[in-house]
């Protein structure tokens, strides 16, 4: 029995300092961090929480300032403080964990714990942190201060200068890749360091060199009509109308259309009256002589080897081209529209010299030995109706039996094609369908008097010149 009591004796001892020791080892940490526990190497045994976040603080401040990013490009300098790119350290969360060791299970997992960071100690290291989209935002700062647009190469047309062209040289420009320096700042703060980062922009190539622009301001074609004996009138129309094309570009795939270059050409937009066609009929209205302009544009594309995306002949053809090679122009129903279909600009310059109106296209050149004409074939002629006589009951134009007067010269029906003929060397090596036109014949109109001369009256009958109500057969002859 003494041994047994022995026993229990020295087992209530032992429990009781196992009970001292384990409530003295709870306790150690009660308030505080428990011995062992580091943070960033900082001891932490003794400091309660808001002690050790305050060392902790104090302790990374260089590690954080040193964060700040620096980028360089040439003689320019930038930084990023750490502040305006986000970049946190995750104390409160580490401090956390820590304060957590030796605190988590039961009593005897705790007192476990305790002892082994009393041994061994264990030490929990802050990560950084940063927000990308505000990193991204201030490196788009940087980008946007050190982009630079490349400049194309620039040619400006006069062709009332003695240089008719001005060519401004192209520049290279410059592109940060955003994305690139985000990847090299990331390295840096993933890894805790950082250096200054020199900014490579990509190199931005200009899409139009001067030098290709020197190549085209080559004549590629002229093309000349002859006033003849254009009134005043007429002359100033077509003077009017060529002002809106003498200096026009045509940038590549640009089209042009002739009425809506001009716009309407009217007595109010500055035309005069002078001789139209109307009905198979030369009759005075506003703009009359824009036609041989819109004919003259017309043989130029052609010849430059320019896309004619329309056309028109007139209603009877003019007398200052071929047959078949005009392009007739009214606002509401007719047009001349044309296309840039090469890889640089053209210019077109056009003007009135002495009697001549002359349209000459520079661009890049043809091929050498290359030549384009337009070429016309003639394959039908109509005879037209015998002259319809018209008796001048009224007396209005005519008296007399014997008497007439052309009111409408009679004309052949002409059916014609034209085509675009491209010559290397001499030699043809295409042609190209322009028009298949049908110039419709037209019946002559005569007026004849109806009173008999009596006898003994002397008189001679009127010689049917072919004049149409008056108006002398010009280059007027046209739609407009």
């Amino acid at each position: 029995m003494k041994r047994i009591a022995l026993l229990a004796a020295l087992a209530l001892v032992v429990l009781g300092v196992f009970a001292v020791r384990l409530v003295l080892d709870l306790n150690s940490g009660a308030d505080t961090f428990y011995p062992g526990v580091s943070v960033d190497g900082l001891k932490l045994n003794g400091y309660t929480m808001e002690e050790a976040r305050e060392k902790l603080v104090a302790l990374n401040a260089d590690r954080l300032a040193a964060m700040t990013v620096r980028l360089a490009y040439n003689d320019r300098e930038w930084s990023i403080a750490p502040e305006q790119m986000g970049v946190e350290l995750d104390i409160d969360e580490k401090l956390e964990a820590a304060w957590n060791l030796g605190r988590e299970g039961n009593i005897f997992s705790r007192q476990g714990e305790i002892r082994r960071l009393k041994q061994e100690g264990q030490n929990l290291s802050t990560a950084l942190s940063y927000d990308e989209t505000a990193l991204r935002e201030k490196l788009g700062e940087v980008k946007e201060a050190i982009d630079l647009p490349a400049v194309d190469a620039s040619i400006s047309f006069d062709p009332s200068a003695e240089e008719k062209f001005t060519i401004t040289p192209e520049s290279s420009g410059r592109n940060v890749d955003v994305s690139i320096l985000v990847g090299q700042v990331k390295t840096q703060l993933d890894n805790g360091f950082t250096t200054v980062i020199e900014v490579k922009p990509d190199i931005v190539a200009p899409t139009v060199y001067a030098a290709d622009l020197e190549q085209a301001t080559t004549r590629i074609s002229r093309a000349s009509t002859d006033l003849g004996s254009s009134s005043d009138a007429r002359i100033h129309n077509v003077k009017t109308a060529l002002s809106y094309f003498n200096g026009m570009v045509l940038q590549p795939g640009q089209e042009v259309s002739f009425n809506q270059t001009t716009g309407p050409r009217g007595l109010e937009q500055g035309y005069q009256n002078a001789g139209v066609i109307e009905d198979d009929e030369i009759v005075d209205g506003p703009g009359g002589g824009v036609c041989q302009v819109s004919t003259t544009l017309y043989q130029a594309v052609v010849k430059a080897n320019l896309e004619i995306v329309r056309s028109n002949k007139h209603s009877i053809p003019v007398s200052y081209v071929d047959v078949g090679t005009d392009a007739a122009v009214a606002y509401d129903y007719k047009d001349l529209i044309f296309k840039n279909n090469t890889d640089y600009p053209i210019f077109i310059e056009g003007r009135v010299s002495g009697n001549t109106v002359a349209v000459s296209i520079y661009g890049y050149p043809l091929p050498e030995g290359t030549e384009i004409e337009i070429v016309t074939d003639v394959y039908e002629t109509i005879e037209p109706e015998e002259d319809k006589i018209i008796l001048d009951t009224e007396g209005e134009h005519v008296t007399y039996t014997d008497e007439t007067k052309v009111k409408k010269r009679s004309r052949e029906g002409i059916k014609v094609r034209s085509y675009r003929v491209v010559k290397q060397d001499g030699e043809e090596v295409s042609r190209e369908l322009l028009r298949d036109d049908y110039y419709k014949e037209v019946q002559g109109e005569i007026y004849q008097g109806v009173t008999p001369r009596t006898t003994g009256e002397e008189g001679l009958p009127d010689d049917p010149t072919p004049v149409e109500d008056g108006a002398q057969e010009t280059p007027e002859e046209e739609e407009e």
